[in-house]
């Protein structure tokens, strides 16, 4: 049975990678690690652990090396964002030493605590939910979490939500990921990863780099 195409249409082409494919691709690699967009084993471990401490977080799919930690903070609805998300819990940071370069953006599109943790970059965001007590196992994915939020909210978990329908929709994950790292290391060396100054950010390129998953999903990525 052939399984329905990921996209809105069908494939442009199903041709399976050559031998010669498959040996650009492994020089991309090569080349992913000698130009330091790889992680170290030190970088992925905080990564990894982060992602153990954090209940609910989104983590970059494409993470390299130098990229940031975006977590999650989901509480049910009678935590107040204002007073003890930005006041309280910032407060807290504020008096924790592995914590530097504090910095409270409640008034952004989505609603931040910019921090280092460790040397690294974490942006923290937020989301109250219509629910008295938060399941370990809450799926942010089902349409039914949204009922009841303010718009604020929306754009909290939406960053969550469009990474795992992302890659619920593409038909090689790992391709995907190798070509989107490749990609932004491209626009950000060429000026042009800012979304702030009128350029794509980094959903708009996985929006992107997904749909051309989707037309060529048997294409690896490859240095040409």
């Amino acid at each position: 049975m052939v399984s329905p195409p990921k996209g809105v249409t069908e494939p442009i082409s199903l041709v399976r990678p050559t031998s010669a494919d498959l040996e650009a691709t492994a020089q991309l690699e090569t080349f992913l690690c000698e130009t330091g967009l790889d992680e170290t084993p030190e970088e992925e471990a905080v990564r990894v652990f982060g992602r153990r401490c954090f209940a609910n977080l989104r983590a970059s799919s494409t993470a390299g090396r130098g990229s940031d930690f975006d977590a999650l903070v989901v509480s049910p609805y009678y935590v107040n964002r204002d007073h003890d998300f930005f006041s309280v819990l910032g407060g807290m940071l504020d008096e924790t030493e592995a914590v530097t370069e504090l910095q409270p953006v409640p008034g952004a599109h989505v609603s931040v605590i910019k921090m280092r943790f460790h040397s690294v970059q974490v942006d923290l965001i937020y989301a109250n939910i219509s629910l008295l007590v938060v399941p370990r196992d809450l799926d942010l994915h089902d349409r039914k979490v949204l009922c009841g939020l303010d718009l604020a909210t929306v754009r909290s978990v939406n960053g969550v939500r469009i990474a795992k329908e992302i890659m619920r929709l593409v038909p090689d994950v790992a391709a995907f990921r190798m070509t989107l790292r490749c990609v932004k290391h491209w626009a950000k060396t060429h000026g042009v990863y800012s979304n702030v100054v009128g350029f794509l950010g980094g959903v708009g390129w996985a929006i992107l780099v997904a749909r051309v998953c989707q037309l060529y999903p048997n294409v690896l990525g490859r240095l040409d």
